[in-house]
């Protein structure tokens, strides 16, 4: 088997006027009809948080603050492993300029797991689980 593909993402999240957590999600390209979290492969010389970081910009149009390490996520496909190390990211600008072929929407914290591909569920959970600590430790 060859060298694994390694590919970061965010769970990218804000508090809105109500003070409730929401998190961005964008279409996917390879899903029909799925929403996803921003992430992309990691560039030769980057380390998964700037790729991460780059992947959110691009995909969403948020600028981001990387807070932490998430989860990581192992998916056997076809002929190469794909390693995908997701950090929780707070967000910090919208700049508007995104990848217009995607849709993009914030989601609330209790509808993730449902709203999110099914392959990333549980990144939706360990971040359900993670924000709800902070909040209850911060």
């Amino acid at each position: 088997m060859r060298k694994p593909v390694q590919k970061a993402g965010v769970v990218a999240y804000r508090e809105n006027d109500l003070g409730e957590i929401e998190v961005i999600l964008v279409s996917s390209r390879k899903l029909q009809n799925s929403w996803v979290f921003p992430a992309g492969g990691v560039d030769y010389g980057e380390t998964p948080a700037k790729a991460a970081e780059r992947e959110c910009l691009e995909e969403s149009g948020y600028r981001v603050h990387i807070e932490q390490p998430l989860d990581t996520m192992v998916i056997e496909g076809g002929k190469r492993q794909i390693i995908y190390t997701f950090f929780r990211a707070k967000a910090i600008e919208d700049t508007g300029d995104y990848e217009k072929d995607r849709k993009r929407k914030w989601c609330g914290i209790n509808d993730l797991p449902d709203m999110v591909a099914y392959m990333f569920r549980e990144i939706a959970e360990s971040f359900q689980k993670d924000i709800l600590n902070l909040r209850s430790h911060g």
